[in-house]
């Protein structure tokens, strides 16, 4: 869809929304324009089975790799991954930064 047609159908539903129309109504419509969102897979170290993920603020996502008992961090702007060893019986399930 090109911008200006994006432009005109918001430009509508700016004036509706100066008129009375929810502003909720103009937000479902603002996040309906967005471009369909890509899912992309990472491999991880074979049978770490990851289990809990938290995005840091650094753009890495954490995880718990529960069981080889280790928190992993992964990049996702090269796929690279990088295992932290908790200590012997452990068995991680959640993440929090």
């Amino acid at each position: 869809m090109s911008r200006k047609i994006v432009r005109n159908i918001l430009a509508v539903f700016s004036r509706r929304a100066l008129a009375g129309t929810s502003a909720a109504a103009f937000l479902l419509v603002a996040v309906t324009l967005q471009a369909e969102p890509t899912i992309t897979e990472y491999p991880v170290p074979e049978g770490s089975h990851p289990h809990d993920v938290a995005p840091g603020p650094d753009g890495r996502v954490w995880y718990t790799a529960q069981r080889t008992g280790e928190v992993g961090w992964l990049d996702p702007a090269t796929g690279a991954t990088r295992h932290i060893p908790l200590g012997s019986g452990s068995k991680p399930h959640g993440v929090i930064i």
